[in-house]
């Protein structure tokens, strides 16, 4: 939403959405302006695979002068996150079940991991969200019951909101 107190409303509005590049900091127009009314869907850009777009917005008073803005942008990220190291180990010394794992994800970085840990043939408990450093971690269980089959459920979503599952057992 825009004002122009001098001239008045502004007299229109166009929209772009525009690729950045980061090589030289340049942006690119994916189509030409489009007169806008408060809001604008666009189907079929073709946007890029690790493109990062902004939507530029261009206001013309009624003076004929313009104003253009930028929005924060986004990401384009197509693909789920990768597990880098996916492990479940008893440990004899401390008669502990451990399991690690840590994720990456380059283009949109890891936003949330889950996990539970569970003896097979049992509930399975509500995951658990990992705060803070949450693409790697270590959970151990104190309590094994030698011959039983234990697993960790792993619910992971990159910054696209891509999931991942994996189970450890």
């Amino acid at each position: 939403e825009c004002t122009d107190d001098e001239s008045g409303l502004p007299q229109r509005y166009e929209w772009t959405p525009v690729q950045f590049s980061s090589s030289n900091g340049s942006y690119y127009d994916l189509i030409a302006p489009i007169p806008l009314r408060h809001n604008r869907v666009e189907h079929n850009l073709q946007l890029q695979h690790s493109g990062r777009y902004v939507s530029r917005v261009t206001t013309i008073n009624r003076a004929g002068l313009r104003s253009t803005f930028y929005s924060d942008g986004f990401l384009v990220d197509v693909t789920p996150l990768e597990p880098v190291h996916l492990k479940m180990v008893y440990n004899a010394s401390d008669h502990m079940l451990h399991a690690q794992w840590s994720f990456d994800d380059a283009e949109s970085s890891i936003a949330s991991v889950q996990h539970r840990f569970y003896k097979l043939g049992t509930t399975a408990p509500p995951y658990e969200l990992l705060t803070g450093g949450a693409d790697t971690a270590t959970r151990a269980i104190d309590e094994v019951d030698h011959g039983s089959i234990y697993a960790v459920d792993l619910l992971a979503h990159n910054g696209a909101g891509i999931p991942y599952f994996e189970q450890l057992l």
